[in-house]
């Protein structure tokens, strides 16, 4: 299902379903349309690609990825998609690929230095930036920029969190994290990362925009006891007992340097993703 957020009247309602279900997905923007790749069918990893036009507000399937993964990353860029890293159930992954737009074409390039899933892809001055993510061990603090032009990865400087399955975008010429725990921010300027405040509650699995030149963050999954010892249940029995998805959505107020609530969603969400379309969100 899709939920969409009105900024004129502030209140959420049920949009156009995907073609099929999906979690563990990320998405991006291009001329309008809202590219979905990857993600978790309750049953297996997907390859596939959807993309909805906002104009007449339909879905389509297009060409699907070379590999399926669920926890990936994309972006847009020069009307291209880069996808990166994501786990095909069993193994971490360090794949690129590159969709044309245009020509509705996978092209596999120059893979990450580090297999990992949970990360983040961000353009910011004509790079891409892959930001964490878990390399099946832990969660990690590395950064990479990959150019384009050159089809390279290079390391970067590293955050100062390790995190997975957070929230980053670019905004305001810095790029923005908002971790389970810790949020930071980086400034080219001064290549330095420094810590802001985090959203409370601490979770995992949300999604962070910029919407109407504000920082927003949607949804995610907390964790709601303290963990002493594992009981003989099933995992599936577990992520539901002890775990909860949350309708929150707060913004980021820079000048009183605090999340401020907004009207919550009417269906909690977690390990989903968001996308700004005019004066409205998508989640």
């Amino acid at each position: 299902s899709v939920s969409k957020f009105k900024s004129s009247t502030k209140t959420w309602s049920e949009s156009k379903q995907m073609l099929g279900r999906r979690s563990h997905f990320d998405c991006a923007i291009f001329k309008d349309k809202v590219y979905l790749c990857g993600g978790y069918d309750g049953e297996s990893e997907l390859k596939t690609l959807e993309v909805f036009d906002t104009k007449t507000e339909t879905y389509q399937t297009l060409a699907p990825m070379k590999y399926a993964r669920r926890s990936c990353a994309v972006v847009a860029f020069e009307g291209f998609l880069f996808v990166a890293g994501g786990s095909n159930g069993g193994n971490k992954l360090n794949i690129l690929e590159k969709y044309s737009i245009e020509i509705n074409q996978w092209q596999e390039v120059s893979p990450m230095k580090i297999k990992r899933s949970g990360l983040k892809l961000v353009e910011f001055n004509n790079k891409l930036y892959a930001l964490g993510g878990h390399d099946g061990n832990d969660c990690s603090k590395v950064v990479e920029i990959y150019d384009p032009d050159k089809d390279r990865w290079e390391f970067h400087s590293k955050m100062n969190n390790a995190d997975g399955w957070f929230g980053a975008v670019s905004f305001d010429n810095k790029i923005y994290v908002v971790g389970s725990r810790t949020s930071e921010v980086y400034e080219q300027e001064t290549n330095v990362w420094k810590e802001i405040p985090a959203p409370s509650p601490n979770c995992v699995g949300r999604s962070l925009v910029v919407f109407q030149e504000k920082l927003m963050v949607i949804g995610g999954r907390v964790r709601n006891f303290k963990r002493t010892k594992y009981e003989s249940i099933s995992k599936q029995s577990f992520k539901t007992k002890y775990f909860n998805s949350i309708s929150n959505v707060q913004y980021y107020d820079t000048n009183k340097a605090a999340w401020i609530f907004e009207k919550n969603m009417r269906i909690p969400r977690c390990f989903h993703s968001t996308a700004v379309i005019n004066d409205s969100l998508d989640s």
